[in-house]
């Protein structure tokens, strides 16, 4: 099969490469999907410029993409939640990385079905995202109703999730975004938008619950004039681990 491998840390243009490669082969609580559509993530592009090399060093040639839409092609003898033909997405496990290619292995347990309404481009764009945002607001801050959330890069892929969970749970949310993606931010659920280019998020005093902060460095220090005094800042660190 055909796969996009990392052959040495640089830039994109240069990094790069379609190669042939063996159908992985799956264990017992695996599947193999044969790929329809799989996404690119800001961690994938900062893993290729060796952003991470402290962190792990990639043993090239390496797979690249965690996100992944397609059809089920095989199942492990202990899946019992899936058959072939079934229509999946998945944020695969970090030691099965490699999604930008034909055929992908995914665990069981990280994979689930399509909803209908969707495409295969807009499910995988999904996974990796949504779990960012989920895993912080749900299972970290534990976000309520009319708690106050400042989101920041509303625009983002993962911003776009937060903002309309964030809502989902009935919090008030103010996100931050430049002038052109105002009117998106605002049709996501934001009930404030605030445009970096004309407007200091710092200028709202201490106000929010939770800070929602996907840009680090000047920002993860402003972050706490905002938030009022004992409340919960979530830095977002994209850490090479398994999705547990």
């Amino acid at each position: 099969m055909i796969s996009l491998m990392i052959k040495k840390y640089g830039d994109l243009e240069q990094s790069l490469e379609f190669q042939e490669i063996p159908v992985p082969a799956i264990q017992p609580d695996q599947l193999l999907i044969r790929t329809q559509a799989s996404s690119f993530n800001p961690l994938d592009y900062k893993i290729v410029r060796g952003d991470f090399k402290a962190v792990r060093k990639i043993q090239f040639p390496q797979g690249i993409g965690r996100d992944v839409s397609g059809i089920v092609e095989k199942i492990g003898e202990s899946v019992k939640g899936f058959r072939v033909g079934d229509k999946v997405f998945s944020r695969i496990d970090e030691n099965l990385v490699g999604t930008m290619a034909e055929y992908v292995v995914s665990n069981e347990k990280d994979i689930a079905l399509m909803p209908f309404n969707l495409s295969f481009n807009e499910a995988a764009s999904i996974p990796l995202a949504g779990l960012t945002a989920y895993q912080s607001l749900v299972d970290v801050a534990q976000l309520s109703s009319q708690e106050n959330v400042l989101i920041y890069a509303g625009s983002g892929g993962v911003g776009t999730i937060a903002i309309q969970l964030a809502k989902h749970l009935g919090a008030y949310v103010t996100a931050t975004t430049s002038a052109k993606n105002v009117a998106m931010v605002k049709t996501l659920g934001s009930d404030k938008v605030i445009d970096y280019t004309k407007e200091n998020f710092m200028e709202q005093g201490r106000q929010f619950d939770v800070v929602f902060d996907t840009l680090g460095i000047e920002h993860t220090l402003n972050s706490f004039k905002v938030l009022k005094p004992l409340y919960l800042l979530l830095v977002i660190w994209m850490i090479l681990q398994p999705n547990n």
